[in-house]
């Protein structure tokens, strides 16, 4: 060998020594630190989900299952030694986990670096060799068993670090693997015809790990707010931000995209503007029936939560469906749509406009019937949390508080009004997603419907044992009704100051005579003429009452039922005596 290359190679010897001996010395650094940096929420890029990506294999003659989380194939380059960079992948499991492993292409790797998934340190990276930035999966895949309490049913954070000295690196195609006697969920991406305007509309269903076609199953159906004009897919935000959560409880789980009355700005989701239009409202309606047809859900706990304009439309559906479910969950919602628009950023009330058909004074009786709070009464026996930040400056704060207060006002003893102190991202500690769901996990729809119920409709509708049929162009009609337990007797008022409509009564589920004629009274305390009419129930047990234009009060029973008499009046002792 020639003297200049054999001095060259002792250089190489000499450099690839040191470089050894400085790996060594950092890797025993890093055995010896305790705990991990902080991984900031912006640091996490997203992947691209399919539910395809999420299935468990089972073996076959044997209880160990593996299962395989989505993967993200972003090409990560961590190059800030103050800044981890984070991916993360969704692992829907339930069960006993044996061995869980993470696998990835590391690439231009010369330092042990730290690994964390969820805050824990999994791991170092393992020397690759490489140029910055190849991403590649040219080069070997490597993979870190760790112990399985580190995971998460959901979303799980794989973090980063350029903690063992300035050495820029970069990661790629990373996913996680699990062993054990576990079982995946899954998640579907479909579509359902609507039954508001025949449209072909988007959602998503989570069917929870082990989960059983016999048994009934509670269903969670959760509302997204307003997304941005760069989101797709924003029902699909909801399944991968809770659907950990839920399926720990086991749930069914849904989401659907909504859309409104008029179409959204073109290139963007459907969802962008509902505005608790009647289409979002059947769209959501329209996603429990669908998931009816394919799962076994128990129809008395299917709960409804909202996010930000989600739970607007959240609030305007359960009061107008109150005997659908088990209970409500409002988080940061605008509550009345007119003072929300004047509250605003101009650009949304550029699209609220576009979505209602212009402001509000042009359209009153179209914002009032978008606004939850014009719905109060009916939530009466509704179980609801309203959760909203004492910060918010996007929807203020004031439209939790007027919601619970018009709520209370109407008679309203199952609504609470919960702060926590951050604005309208949050995170709404201590009030957060798990603490709702446990809190409404033990709701149920009570076996029997009200007797006493309260409600107020802007258009033809059914209410747990009455429909009410307005004729005409939706307006306002209040009931105030109440079906007594003990005796076939129907008492209240109902006002509709602009139409005569139509009461229908169904006599089964009040458990009334059905073969009987009955007397109905109407009076009118401003006009003051009174009426009697007798009205014969149909075969299948429905009795039709005309209701006249104005504010009637009602009395209805059978001919042959007669009323007890009322409390004797005592008048009081007058003393005509002359003195």
């Amino acid at each position: 060998m020639k003297p200049k290359a054999r001095q060259g190679l002792s250089r190489l010897l000499g450099s690839t020594a040191a470089l050894l001996l400085a790996i060594f010395l950092l890797w025993a650094t890093n055995r010896a630190f305790a705990g991990g940096p902080d991984f900031p929420a912006h640091g996490v890029t997203t992947p691209t989900w399919t539910h395809s990506q999420i299935a468990a294999r089972t073996n076959a003659g044997a209880t160990q299952n593996t299962i395989t989380s989505t993967h993200f194939d972003q090409c990560i380059i961590i190059d800030d030694a103050k800044k981890p960079q984070s991916a993360s992948v969704y692992l829907l499991w339930a069960g006993t986990p044996t061995t869980a492993t993470l696998y990835l292409y590391p690439n231009n790797v010369y330092k042990p670096h730290s690994i964390y998934l969820n805050g824990h340190k999994i791991g170092t990276a393992k020397v690759t060799g490489g140029q910055l930035g190849e991403c590649s999966t040219d080069w070997p895949q490597r993979s870190w068993t760790f112990d399985p309490a580190y995971l998460v049913s959901g979303n799980n954070i794989i973090s980063f670090t350029m903690d063992a000295g300035q050495d820029a690196w970069s990661v790629s195609h990373g996913y996680l693997v699990v062993k054990g006697n576990v079982d995946a969920g899954q998640i579907y991406d479909l579509t359902f015809t609507s039954s508001y305007d025949g449209s072909n509309q988007r959602y998503a269903v989570q069917k929870p790990p082990f989960y059983n076609s016999e048994t009934p199953t509670p269903l969670m159906v959760i509302l997204h707010g307003w997304p941005p004009s760069s989101d797709e897919k924003p029902y699909l935000d909801q399944i991968w931000a809770y659907g950990g959560i839920v399926a720990q409880k086991g749930w069914l789980l849904a989401s659907p995209e909504m859309h409104g009355e008029r179409p959204a700005p073109a290139g963007m989701s459907p969802g962008r503007r509902p505005l608790a239009s009647r289409a979002a409202q059947h769209d959501v309606l329209d996603t429990i029936s669908t998931v009816e047809q394919t799962y076994n859900v128990d129809r008395s706990r299917i709960y409804l939560v909202g996010e930000s304009a989600g739970s607007q439309v959240a609030l305007v559906t359960a009061a107008k469906h109150p005997d659908v479910f088990a209970a409500l969950v409002d988080y940061a919602g605008p509550t009345d749509l007119t003072k929300w628009y004047n509250e605003t950023e101009l650009w949304r009330r550029a699209e609220i406009r576009a979505e209602v058909g212009g402001p509000p004074e042009m359209y009153p009786f179209e914002y009032q019937r978008r606004s939850p709070i014009s719905y109060a009464a009916n939530l009466m026996h509704l179980p609801t949390l309203i959760i909203h930040g004492t910060e918010d400056t996007k929807v203020l704060p004031h439209h939790a508080q007027d919601m619970y207060n018009a709520m209370v006002n109407a008679g309203s003893q199952k609504v609470g009004l919960y702060w926590y102190p951050a604005g309208h991202s949050g995170p709404a500690t201590p009030y957060d997603m798990a603490w709702a769901l446990d809190r409404i996990s033990t709701e149920q729809k009570p076996a029997q419907p009200p007797r006493y119920v309260h409600v107020r409709t802007d258009e033809n509708n059914s209410y747990w044992w009455f429909d009410v049929n307005q004729h005409t162009a939706p307006h306002w009609t209040d009931l105030d009704l109440t079906a007594s337990a003990t005796a076939p007797v129907l008492d209240g008022v109902i006002s509709d100051t602009t139409y005569a409509i139509s009461l229908t009564l169904n006599l089964r589920q009040l458990s009334w005579p059905i073969t009987e004629t009955y007397r109905l009274m109407l009076h009118n305390p401003v006009t003051a003429p009174a009426t009697t009419q007798l009205v014969t129930p149909t075969l299948v047990g429905t009795l039709r009452l005309p209701i006249p234009k104005g504010k009637s009060v009602i009395r209805l029973m059978p001919i042959s039922y007669t009323p007890p008499p009322p409390p004797r009046a005592w008048l009081p002792f007058v003393d005509r005596r002359t003195p």
